[in-house]
């Protein structure tokens, strides 16, 4: 007979009990659908009237992407690895895959936050020259070194993850500055 200590899934168990669990994953899967439905509606406007681009509402369009994007992915990955400890979701190296698109897309809504504001000040600061200084192209650049800068940015934290990839880091102090700076509180 033979035998093998191959398992298809890892041992796993779950921080939570059942009650919060409960109301910790509805809460966030409400909170990502309604975030993924705003979103849509955004992009679904914003593509459908291309003829009324200005560099305001490329700048919005873009942040809606980072958000629904969000929504998609970073909000469910962080979820998971919140609620989940095994091998797979307490290991440095795999852990900060599960908190990384969060990281990211995070640092790159603050990015487009930032160009927002610029463009607002600039509208209200200078309205005659407004239509000179930001044009599609220029919006375009901005948006892209944007996207550039602060995706290295976000993706700092990984290589940090990887300096001791096998070092367990649930429930360790790294774990929580983790936690507060994707999720907020616990």
């Amino acid at each position: 007979m033979h035998t093998s200590n191959f398992t298809a899934w890892p041992e796993f168990e779950l921080r939570l009990r059942p009650i919060p669990l409960s109301l910790y994953i509805v809460a966030h899967s409400i909170l990502a659908f309604l975030i993924v439905i705003g979103n849509s509606v955004v992009i679904a406007v914003h593509f459908k009237d291309r003829a009324n681009l200005t560099p305001n509402t490329m700048f919005l369009g873009s942040l809606a992407v980072i958000d629904l994007l969000t929504g998609l992915f970073a909000i469910p990955l962080a979820i998971f690895a919140r609620v989940v400890i095994s091998s797979v979701t307490c290991l440095a190296g795999s852990r900060i895959l599960f908190f990384s698109p969060a990281l990211v897309l995070c640092a790159v809504s603050v990015g487009h936050l930032i160009d927002l504001a610029v463009d607002r000040y600039i509208a209200v600061s200078h309205p005659l020259k407004y239509a000179f200084l930001m044009t599609r192209r220029g919006s375009k650049y901005i948006l892209m070194a944007t996207w550039i800068v602060t995706v290295s940015f976000g993706l700092l934290p990984a290589v940090g993850a990887w300096v001791y990839p096998d070092q367990w880091v649930c429930g360790t102090f790294m774990n929580i500055v983790l936690w507060y700076m994707v999720m907020g509180s616990p």
